[in-house]
């Protein structure tokens, strides 16, 4: 899994969660326990899945790679 900001119209970003899954799963049954109290606004406001997550070298994931799927068409973008 990774969270990564997104572009957002009312707050600028937002934080999404991608997971790669082995089986098939819904955002309903991924995201309402984030969003459950005490700390409702504090988890992913949205969830995306991938097959794979893209690695660099070292093997970690390339949250760079994974924010341009998103900010490309916005017109700016992030380090």
């Amino acid at each position: 899994m990774a969270v990564i900001g997104v572009p957002d119209p009312r707050w600028g970003e937002a934080v999404k969660g991608i997971i790669t899954a082995p089986g098939p799963v819904g955002e309903k049954e991924i995201v309402p326990p984030w969003r459950g109290p005490p700390a409702g606004d504090k988890g992913a406001q949205s969830v995306g899945f991938l097959g794979s997550l893209p690695p660099v070298p070292s093997g970690k994931v390339s949250k760079k790679e994974l924010r341009d799927r998103y900010w490309d068409s916005e017109g700016r973008g992030v380090a």
